[in-house]
């Protein structure tokens, strides 16, 4: 299909569905998310859609704007400020990350930033994915995409954080088979392990991760050799680590002479 017909056609499709996912639209045309991307953002230009988290809208439902828009469920100022922290790296592990998902798959997602990112990237990627979260940012985001399943796990609101916990969340959770989880870290020392920001969400990711078939870490070099109050797995415990070019030579020897598989993004 060449150029100008490709474009005629996401317009006709938009116009008779109010949205367009990129994901639909590469499957559609058998083209790269890049060639996509590209399309959108010359329709963009001409002023005819705008682009947003994992498609586009037609240009009259919001302004156009050189960034996606911000999901519905605002984002707390700390959650906010710590996205912003490292972005670069954590949008490359997430990218990693996206490697690691087949279409028609059941992975986990906790309620960190890096799996934020990696929530953005789904929606631009992936036609049909059933995700398990007891992140309520992600769950609201995720279910933009009429072909995911999203299960939230339930329980009570940390407001803090957005997200589900307690016990409450087990009996269903027994009933979930998981493919992946991907799990953030507050902290990662190579002899006491992984650790997370609160007591109250460890239980509940650990009950996640033991209904997932891998455990696979995301964080950001900065994150290695640093403490943390509340221990969370053992390195036994993971399947691999994800990671950006930052971490330090010593630290990947160390990493591969214990025997763990580190992902370098």
């Amino acid at each position: 299909m060449i150029l100008h017909e490709r474009h005629r056609e996401i317009l006709n499709l938009l116009s008779a569905s109010g949205i367009v996912y990129t994901s639909q639209l590469k499957e559609r045309f058998g083209t790269s998310f890049e060639t996509i991307r590209k399309d959108l953002q010359y329709l963009e230009q001409q002023g005819l859609l705008a682009r947003v988290h994992g498609g586009a809208v037609p240009a009259s439902d919001t302004p156009p704007s050189p960034q996606p828009t911000v999901p519905s469920l605002a984002l707390p100022p700390e959650f906010l400020n710590r996205y912003r922290n490292h972005g670069e790296q954590k949008h490359q592990i997430a990218l990693k990350a996206c490697e690691l998902i087949q279409e028609n798959t059941c992975i986990a997602l906790d309620t960190g930033t890096t799996s934020y990112e990696l929530s953005l990237l789904l929606l631009e990627r992936f036609s049909k994915l059933t995700i398990v979260t007891n992140s309520m940012i992600n769950a609201f985001l995720l279910s933009q995409n009429p072909g995911f399943t999203v299960i939230v796990t339930g329980g009570i609101i940390s407001s803090r954080e957005k997200a589900l916990i307690s016990e409450l969340a087990f009996p269903m959770l027994e009933h979930v088979n998981i493919d992946i989880m991907f799990l953030t870290t507050c902290g990662i020392d190579l002899e006491t392990g992984i650790a997370e920001q609160t007591m109250e969400e460890i239980a509940i990711h650990k009950k996640m991760a033991q209904r997932s078939k891998k455990l696979v870490v995301l964080a950001d070099s900065s994150k290695f050799s640093r403490s943390a109050s509340f221990h969370a797995y053992d390195m036994q415990e993971i399947s691999s680590i994800i990671t950006d070019t930052g971490l330090d030579p010593s630290v990947i020897l160390s990493c591969r002479s214990k025997g763990i598989e580190l992902i370098i993004a």
